[in-house]
Parts: C-alpha cells; sequence; structure tokens
C-alpha cells in the first residue's frame, strides 16, 4: 500500500459583500428624517464602484478613511472608471461623491456617527445645494470573515448628479 501525502492548502477566507445590507443602507438614507433630497434612485454602476472600493479599502487597509484608491485615484475618477458620466463641473481628480464608514456594525450606529459630522451629514442628506441636487446612489457594505483585519466592516455611499445634469 502506498501512501501520497498532500500539502494542506489553505485559501484566505474572502470578504463577504452583503448588497442586501447596502440596498438597506441606501433605504435609510433615503427615508431618513435629515434627508432633503426628494429623490434618491439606486445606479448599477455606482453600485459596482462602490463595492469594489470597499474591496480595496478592504485589501489595502493602510488606505484608511482617505477618500483615494489603492491605485492613486480619487472617488471622481473611480466613478467615472464605471462607466457612470458626472458633470463635466466635478473637478477630475476629487470626491464630490464618497462617504466612507468604518466598524460600524449596523446602521443605526453608521447613521448616528454620519449625522454627528457636518461634513458627512452635509453629503449623506443632502443639506446643502451640491449635494442635494445628487439624487442617484450606490453603496457597498462588505464585512470581513472572523480573522483580525483593522477594518471588519466597511461601508462606501456614493451619490452623484444625474448624467445629464
Amino acid at each position: 500500500m502506498h501512501e501520497v501525502r498532500l500539502p494542506l492548502v489553505m485559501a484566505d477566507r474572502q470578504p463577504v459583500v452583503n448588497r442586501v445590507e447596502a440596498l438597506s443602507l441606501l433605504e435609510a438614507v433615503r427615508t431618513h428624517p435629515a434627508q432633503r433630497r426628494t429623490a434618491l434612485a439606486v445606479d448599477e454602476r455606482l453600485m459596482r464602484g462602490a463595492e469594489a472600493r470597499a474591496r480595496d479599502l478592504y485589501y489595502h487597509p493602510e488606505l484608511g478613511p482617505e477618500h483615494v484608491t489603492s491605485d492613486g485615484k480619487t472617488p471622481n475618477e473611480a466613478a467615472r472608471e464605471t462607466g457612470y458620466r458626472l458633470p463635466d463641473w466635478y473637478p477630475a481628480q476629487g470626491n464630490q461623491i464618497e462617504t466612507l464608514g468604518f466598524n460600524y456594525v449596523d446602521l443605526g450606529a453608521l447613521l448616528e456617527a454620519i449625522g454627528k459630522s457636518a461634513a458627512h451629514a452635509d453629503h449623506v442628506f443632502g443639506r446643502n445645494d451640491l449635494h442635494v441636487a445628487q439624487t442617484f446612489c450606490g453603496a457597498a457594505h462588505l464585512e470581513s470573515p472572523g480573522e483580525r483585519r483593522r477594518w471588519r466592516h466597511v461601508w462606501v455611499l456614493w451619490t452623484a448628479h444625474p448624467e445629464d445634469g
């Protein structure tokens, strides 16, 4: 009888992108009492872009809450790469669209933290002329598997003006 020994290969557990949670975030933002937008519609390209952003933050935790991708792109650039046509007057490099949340286990805690930050609340709840006109959105919620990670939960929210506006 022959004995065969095979190497044990342990695959790194992949993060879970939870689209249901992301859509719950968008619904909570849309119906929040502080919301000043009259409409907020989901755009699939912005959803995919937000999901890619969440994965990038998972694999590159050193980025922290900086609004730049691991390859040096800003949120505006990343959104344009999805095929979404941001208005020409948005800076080529900049962030008019993104809010990030880290390590919030549930939506209530995330929304409470956003409400305590004037700049983030302005964006998320449309509290100024720029953001109230951003009526298309995408979001992502990524949860890392059990291992120790800097960001166990990553939330990404992108809002943008209509493509013709």
